[in-house]
């Protein structure tokens, strides 16, 4: 069965160019970032009836379909792609001039959404949501996972902000750095490296003798390798997997199961300090974990005070980077 297509040709409906409102732009982007109607209503706080409104009446005005539905999802078509490129600018230039100048956070209303991943959500986002609710109580935070696709999710408008380590090098991201990370190896207390009576204990592991352990490691379903397993590739060492898991979630009880070592940031061990024993690793990859945006929120006094308060936060309570 074929989906019924809008009558999309040059004159067929009342709307002109300049009945196009920055609501209705703002529209488009919510449905190209959601990828469906239905989501972009709940975002909206609108029924899905208005938005599909909303496109019906774009659709007339550029003469062409916008969007088209495949495999459960609305993809936008070329053109579709350039109007969003041409008013992305735009629409986050007349939202900036909205702002209220001075900013008063605690008496605005809005929706802020976070990308990123286990170690931040454990580390660091606890801390920055209770401060950005303290400041800014009539904000809603949202916190997605931005496994591999972080920077995708910033360019696309699904999130705000992304948090984490950023490799990446274009000058379409801005970054700050919020804390310096090294890795440091984790096992169960019983096991015998942190016994007092094993030869190594108290004792930095040489690398020979951290190769010789039986390692879990984190795959990250092979979408993100770790510091320290690429620096052990770049000197054409490997270690001894003896169990992958998806993510570092769970560990620590692994670990206490199977007497496994695991090698993890050093913040992420130190939180589950009483259940581990920590001892430093020979591969430590030190890397920093950074808050990164894109250039649609970077001159915004809004999300530039959000960012702020971020910084604070992760300074206030870690006291590092």
């Amino acid at each position: 069965m074929q989906e019924e297509k809008p009558d999309t040709r040059p004159g067929t409906g009342r709307a002109g160019p300049l009945g196009v409102d920055f609501a209705a732009l703002n529209t488009l982007h919510i449905v190209h970032a959601q990828g469906s109607f239905s989501r972009a209503a709940e975002v909206l706080g609108l029924n899905q009836s208005a938005v599909s409104y909303t496109i019906d009446k774009l659709r007339k005005v550029f003469a062409d379909p916008l969007f088209l539905r495949v495999e459960g999802q609305q993809m936008p078509t070329a053109r579709c792609e350039q109007i969003l490129a041409s008013t992305r600018t735009m629409l986050d230039d007349f939202l900036r001039l909205a702002e209220p100048d001075p900013l008063d956070l605690a008496r605005i209303e809005g929706r802020y959404v976070i990308a990123c991943n286990y170690y931040e959500r454990m580390i660091i986002i606890p801390e920055i949501v209770r401060d950005l609710r303290q400041a800014a109580p009539g904000f809603s935070i949202e916190i997605i996972p931005s496994a591999d696709i972080g920077p995708d999710q910033l360019v696309r408008s699904h999130a705000d902000l992304l948090l984490g380590p950023f490799r990446r090098n274009d000058a379409a991201f801005y970054s700050r750095k919020l804390l310096d990370e090294h890795y440091v190896c984790a096992m169960d207390k019983e096991h015998p490296l942190a016994g007092k009576e094993h030869p190594l204990a108290g004792k930095a592991l040489t690398l020979e003798d951290y190769l010789a352990l039986d390692h879990v490691v984190a795959t990250y379903g092979g979408l993100w390798k770790s510091g320290y397993l690429r620096e052990l590739e770049a000197m054409g060492r490997r270690l001894k997997a003896s169990l992958e898991v998806p993510s570092p979630a769970g560990l620590p009880r692994l670990i206490r199961t199977t007497g496994y070592v695991a090698t993890m940031p050093g913040l992420l061990a130190q939180y589950f300090s009483d259940e581990l024993h920590i001892t430093p690793c020979p591969v430590p990859a030190p890397f920093d974990v950074l808050m990164v945006w894109t250039e649609r929120v970077h001159k915004s006094p809004l999300h530039r005070q959000i960012r702020e308060i971020i910084a604070q936060s992760v300074s206030r309570t870690l006291g590092r980077g």
